[in-house]
């Protein structure tokens, strides 16, 4: 699959964020009507999830977690295991997206941290 263009993220970002639908999930739907062709229900879905999201904290100058995410990361897998979507959406209010939790979750670091 190509890069992402600055278009196809345009559309994207514009398509989800006037959504009357919020949260945005009919990623699927929004594939078939053909403004992006070549890429998939998921393929959109996983570019706004872990890049295009405004509320990801990803252009944070200090994007490391802080203990207190590592306690809301450890009581949440707990809770609902390694359902990195949930936690992302629920525990962290999509401020951190589910690739960011799966690999907090599988760091070093934050094994140090358990």
């Amino acid at each position: 699959m190509t890069s992402w263009t600055k278009e196809e993220d345009d559309i994207v970002l514009n398509a989800v964020t006037n959504s009357s639908d919020q949260p945005f999930t009919d990623w699927s739907a929004f594939a078939k009507v053909g403004m992006l062709p070549g890429r998939t229900g998921r393929h959109i879905r996983d570019r706004w999830v872990n890049h295009l999201n405004p509320n990801l904290w990803k252009n944070r100058v200090d994007t490391i977690f802080t203990e207190n995410e590592d306690y809301i990361l450890w009581e949440a897998q707990k809770r609902v295991g390694k359902k990195w979507i949930q936690i992302s959406t629920i525990f962290f209010h999509s401020t951190r997206s589910e690739l960011q939790i799966k690999n907090r979750w599988y760091s070093a670091a934050f094994r140090s941290f358990i």
